[in-house]
């Protein structure tokens, strides 16, 4: 499931098919309020997951 809110306001927006639809929320939110920064859960979730991924390990 994608997720997006905003952090200016309290709007958020859920989606479970597909990325597009969670994408053109957020153009909407932004065209309609020009709030900035809108953060989508689901590519924040990949960017730490890939961090953690390649971070050194010490525990070697």
């Amino acid at each position: 499931m994608n997720t997006a809110h905003c952090g200016e306001c309290e709007w958020t927006a859920t989606a479970d098919a597909s990325s597009q639809d969670i994408n053109q929320a957020m153009i909407d939110h932004y065209v309609e309020t020009r709030h900035s920064p809108v953060v989508r859960e689901s590519v924040l979730r990949e960017v730490l997951a890939s961090a953690d991924e390649s971070a050194p390990r010490t525990d070697q």
